[in-house]
């Protein structure tokens, strides 16, 4: 029973602050948004956006969101709790997450933290995110072109203070640019501030880029990297959003339509140059990739600009 009586003092002093109005605890600037039925079918579109400042340490917990929520620390340190996972944050840090899921944050005692942050939400946005989580392996990043998102999310707040009939227009193309910032940082800061460098990987790419007319496997690519091919595909895939044997396909795809469309070449013989000999399974996967067949693309394409 005492042990008891002791877990539920925690809980209350963990949650202590959230009892006091939310003027006693931070001073925050917040802009609640309702679109559009033009803008919930068709665009991204604001839900909520605003600042804060943490005025005392105060933890702020919540699940189930139907929102995503991008957020830049702007000053000051604090915590972020996803999936059960705790991230330290400091200034310039960046948080991307799908609310669906279990998280909460809270602010320094001794450094309190000002944040900017925007709840939204839109068609296809799942799909970004995912491939987002994928790139990132992380909800935490941190960028040297921090004030990139933040200018971009101060102009958000402008649009939802002065909303007319073009500004969930621009509001969505906004909120494209931020998740577009976040997709093509070419180096991420994420846990523990662990850097991961694009370097191996993009060599890897060129070298495919140059050889992919030639047999290639992920056991060769590997050796002649000095890497582990399950390594090497994790880390491909995280930076370019697509696995290895998926990229080399799309290549001898793309240069087999340039020789279908700008050569008279032989089918079978345009198989060969793009790095497949066998004739029926460059028709199997030509067919599976345009939904037509290396004839069937060369006779609606040919002669077009």
């Amino acid at each position: 029973m005492q042990k008891k009586n002791i877990n539920n003092l925690k809980k209350k002093d963990e949650l202590f602050f959230q009892q006091y109005d939310t003027s006693e605890v931070t001073d925050s600037n917040r802009i609640i948004f309702t679109p559009s039925t033009f803008a919930k079918d068709t665009l991204w579109y604001i839900q909520e956006i605003g600042t804060l400042k943490s005025l005392k340490p105060h933890t702020s917990q919540r699940e189930g969101l139907d929102s995503y929520l991008f957020m830049v620390v702007l000053s000051g340190k604090g915590t972020f709790t996803y999936n059960g996972e705790i991230n330290h944050l400091k200034p310039n840090d960046i948080v991307f997450i799908d609310c669906k899921k279990k998280h909460s944050h809270r602010s320094s005692s001794t450094d309190p933290w000002e944040l900017v942050w925007v709840h939204f939400n839109g068609n296809s946005i799942g799909n970004y995110y995912r491939h987002f989580s994928r790139k990132m392996d992380s909800i935490i990043f941190n960028s040297n072109s921090s004030s990139d998102f933040k200018n971009t999310l101060f102009q958000l707040i402008d649009l939802a203070s002065n909303k007319n009939a073009i500004s969930e227009l621009l509001s969505s193309n906004l909120l494209n640019t931020l998740v577009t910032q976040a997709l093509t940082l070419e180096k991420v800061y994420v846990k523990n501030n662990r850097s991961i460098s694009s370097e191996k990987t993009n060599q890897i790419k060129q070298y495919i880029d140059k050889n992919f007319r030639q047999k290639l496997s992920l056991d060769n690519i590997a050796k002649e990297f000095y890497i582990s091919k399950y390594y090497m595909s994790r880390e491909f895939k995280k930076i370019y959003g697509t696995t290895i044997n998926l990229y080399i396909i799309n290549k001898r795809i793309t240069l087999a339509k340039e020789l279908l469309r700008f050569s008279g070449k032989p089918i079978g013989e345009i198989g060969q140059l793009c790095g497949i000999i066998d004739n029926s399974y460059f028709n199997k996967v030509f067919q599976k990739n345009e939904n037509m067949s290396p004839s069937e693309y060369r006779k609606k394409w040919i002669g077009t600009m």
